[in-house]
């Protein structure tokens, strides 16, 4: 096998993936409506807030602090998390639970005055094996698991709204 041949495979591999439209997760291709967007997210945790910023900003999105000056206007409530019981083992004792983030959103434009997204709502679910033993893990896995479904869930949001772009 010469020397080429590796780099010639990588070569074939990437064309491939290029043309079958793979692409990485990257920056969303938000809509031109999101140039100066009102952020109006009263009542919602901190972490989503700061997810939301993170993701429209990185999206070429600009968050304004003044509604008059907004474009558009991107409205979050509802955020909920809830976490029941999903399996007990012969004995009784709690083996799995069951987590689920939800929020809702909607997305308005200002300048023409009409609603881009009605009310939507975002919802992740994930497991959590439970141990006893484990209690200090236990708790330390679910604030980890609860972190990656808030960015889950924002990613989502930000996906529906760069679809409102392609329509």
């Amino acid at each position: 096998m010469s020397r080429a041949t590796p780099f010639l495979i990588l070569l074939l591999i990437a064309a491939l993936l290029g043309g079958c439209g793979f692409q990485l997760r990257g920056s969303a291709d938000l809509p031109p409506i999101l140039q100066a967007t009102w952020l109006d997210a009263g009542g919602v945790s901190t972490e989503l807030q700061r997810q939301v910023r993170q993701s429209l900003g990185s999206g070429g999105a600009v968050l304004v602090d003044d509604r008059a000056t907004a474009t558009a206007r991107l409205r979050i409530t509802g955020e909920r998390y809830q976490r029941r019981t999903a399996e007990v083992d012969a004995r009784g004792n709690i083996t799995e639970f069951e987590l689920r983030y939800t929020f809702r959103f909607s997305l308005f434009d200002e300048a023409a005055g009409e609603s881009l997204i009605d009310e939507a709502v975002v919802e992740v679910e994930r497991t959590l094996r439970y141990d006893d033993s484990q209690l200090l893990a236990r708790e330390s896995e679910e604030a980890d698991m609860r972190a990656e479904m808030v960015r889950f869930a924002v990613h989502q949001m930000v996906r529906r709204i760069e679809a409102v772009a392609h329509r």
